[in-house]
């Protein structure tokens, strides 16, 4: 075959691998962060498969796509401009699952503008397929914690076993056990369907056969982790918590996990669709041979290295950047409030970097209050205020400590997230952000004002907040002395941290 009739066989898929390969390589940091976390979290492992699976499904058309040729849609290349400022809006501001997702929708984006929407409408299961690789779902572990928690709570007391619970704490005659976040099942949720949209692309011609069978791939790990973990408690239960209350019970969780799919896919494949069926929904031949697809794409590839090096020069500016020295804060009264030398006992919020860390205890009356602010003068690399590193507690490396119970709390200024820690003893904890003046208990809000304030403003200084109080048996009480300290406290908290924002501003 001649290099000119290869070409313009495989022209098609030509295209969809320059696009799918080219872009994650000039956004290589992009592509870096996500490896990084498809190593280090197990949950996403399956991130190193996705791609290769995605073209090899996309391969396996090749007969088709040998008689479709690409019929650009120039139109379309304004949603992958759109696509470009969000990944660098979200660059600026280091929300990297928005960069990551942003970095699939212009991939998917290239495709619909570069073939059209026959071959990119045939193709969409594999190029939706993609998605996958983006380490996304743990906002999904604490719904998920509670939704095992409550389940298996229910399921025991079917038994006549007798159980107390208390948010994610449960308590029986034989032991204590808790839900954590390896109890969630997210990370059978992830592999399930993962494993069941592939399954069904490749099993079913009708959409609606491959929609169903998802659905059934969402359920079916999430009723079967409850049941995986109320079977884990009745044997610690039986056994007089010999068995499954270590490290073991994760290796029964896999086993049975291991069943449950093997039976769905089984069964599943009863309803296997023959390639008659495959073959009578591919498109009819069709195209335009002489189409300047190539060069729509090369020169929108152009585009998306010239905001990638756009996004390089910031970097190398925030990497620059110093905090100033020698600026101090100190808050020695609250109005009725004393500071203390004491802090509440051995526990702190994990706040990662912040340039400056303010940890005081303050009494009055109406109760002890501890105030931890981390706070930062320019928001970047490995110094965020909003980050998943600042946390109450850190699960991984200390287990002393864990939250039991999570809800919002109207303060009448803005709301507040409260949490009951539970370690030695029980504490209850407000938290919120701060970025700017903007004052907000969600890290949504918190990012997206960011954005505003890094293209708009001046600032870009954070705080994260945190006030805690002991737990008492009445919460009311315990409640109602963050409040009081809150209100006598917040408009000084901002007026201290606008001082030091000036300080910084005046060492420049």
């Amino acid at each position: 075959m001649m290099k000119s009739e290869f070409f313009d066989n495989y022209r098609t898929l030509i295209l969809i691998f320059i696009a799918a390969l080219a872009v994650p390589a000039l956004m290589y940091q992009t592509t870096l962060d996500m490896a990084n976390v498809w190593w280090v979290n197990e949950t996403f492992t399956h991130g190193f498969l996705v791609f290769p699976i995605a073209l090899w499904l996309i391969w396996d058309k090749r007969r088709h796509l040998t008689y479709l040729q690409p019929s650009p849609e120039p139109l379309f290349y304004i949603v992958t401009l759109l696509g470009l400022c969000i990944w660098f809006i979200s660059a600026l501001i280091d929300i990297k699952g928005l960069m990551q997702l942003s970095m699939i929708g212009i991939i998917l984006s290239l495709a619909l503008a570069t073939l059209g929407r026959t071959i990119f409408l045939y193709l969409l299961f594999p190029f939706l397929y993609l998605l996958f690789a983006v380490p996304i779902g743990q906002g999904l572990i604490p719904p998920l914690m509670e939704l095992t928690a409550h389940n298996t709570v229910f399921l025991v007391k079917l038994t006549g076993v007798p159980i107390y619970q208390e948010g994610l704490h449960f308590v029986l005659p034989s032991g204590e056990w808790s839900v954590v976040e390896e109890c969630s099942g997210v990370r059978y949720l992830i592999a399930t369907l993962t494993l069941g949209v592939a399954y069904a692309y490749l099993t079913y011609a009708s959409l609606k056969k491959r929609l169903v069978f998802i659905g059934i791939a969402i359920l079916v790990p999430i009723v079967a982790n409850s049941l995986r973990a109320f079977m884990i408690v009745m044997l610690g239960h039986i056994s007089g918590m010999k068995l499954a209350v270590g490290a073991d019970h994760l290796l029964y969780g896999w086993v049975f996990f291991g069943i449950v799919i093997f039976i769905l896919f089984y069964i599943g494949s009863y309803w296997r669709d023959s390639k008659k069926d495959f073959d009578d929904r591919a498109p009819a031949p069709g195209g335009d041979k002489t189409s300047n697809a190539f060069y729509y794409l090369i020169t929108s590839l152009v585009v998306v290295a010239m905001f990638q090096l756009s996004f390089i020069r910031h970097e190398q500016q925030a990497a620059g950047y110093e905090a100033p020295a020698n600026i101090s804060y100190q808050l020695d009264s609250v109005g009725k409030w004393n500071r203390e030398s004491a802090t509440l006992p051995n526990w702190q919020p994990v706040i990662h970097n912040p340039d400056i860390h303010i940890s005081n205890a303050y009494s009055s009356e109406q109760g002890n209050v501890q105030m931890d602010i981390g706070y930062f003068f320019m928001q970047r690399q490995g110094h965020e205020t909003v980050s998943s590193a600042n946390k109450l507690v850190d699960s991984v490396g200390d287990d002393t400590w864990r939250i039991i119970s999570s809800s919002k709390q109207d303060t009448g200024r803005f709301i507040v997230k409260e949490a009951v820690v539970l370690g030695n003893t029980r504490i209850l904890t407000w938290h919120w952000y701060r970025i700017g003046e903007f004052q907000t208990s969600s890290p949504y809000w918190a990012k997206l004002y960011e954005a505003y304030s890094q293209i708009f403003s001046d600032r870009s200084d954070g705080a994260y907040i945190v006030l805690s109080t002991p737990l008492h048996e009445d919460k009311g009480t315990s409640r109602e002395a963050l409040s009081a300290f809150f209100d006598d406290s917040v408009d000084i908290i901002n007026a201290q941290l606008n001082a030091l924002q000036k300080q910084a501003s005046d060492s420049k």
